[in-house]
């Protein structure tokens, strides 16, 4: 099977992103094959599924939900110039849901000198402590 994929790299915490509809109880076979050192040599894999609409659904392999990864899909969003990115001045701003947790993630992306600059904001369960995860 041929693959598209792309691959960033967050803060060093390399990340695989695949495009290809993937059956999600195939995803972690998968993942675990690409990441090994012999294949495509990453952290961690994120497929990225097309909903109804344009709507993007980024899936990590194990469910989760990770800050790094739905920052740096944000931004290839932006790239790409996605239907689903707003531009507002010199801001772009992206919903799409994400593994790990129910709410849509609004993501603002910063294009500046050349690099991307995020801010990822999402409602947390009652029991946890709100945070705003920014890269400057």
């Amino acid at each position: 099977m041929k693959l598209k994929f792309i691959k960033v790299n967050p803060i060093e915490n390399m990340t695989i992103f695949i495009r290809n509809p993937i059956e999600r109880f195939k995803q972690m076979d998968i993942a675990k094959e690409i990441m090994d050192s012999s294949h495509l040599q990453a952290e961690q894999v994120g497929f990225i599924e097309m909903e109804a609409g344009n709507q993007v659904h980024l899936q990590m392999m194990g469910g989760e939900f990770c800050v790094n990864a739905t920052r740096s899909l944000a931004a290839v969003l932006v790239q790409e110039s996605h239907p689903s990115v707003r531009k507002v001045n010199d801001e772009y701003f992206v919903e799409f849901s994400v593994s790990g947790t129910d709410e849509i993630c609004l993501c603002r992306v910063r294009a500046i000198d050349n690099e991307f600059k995020y801010e990822v904001s999402l409602e947390l369960h009652d029991d946890l402590k709100a945070e705003k995860a920014q890269l400057n």
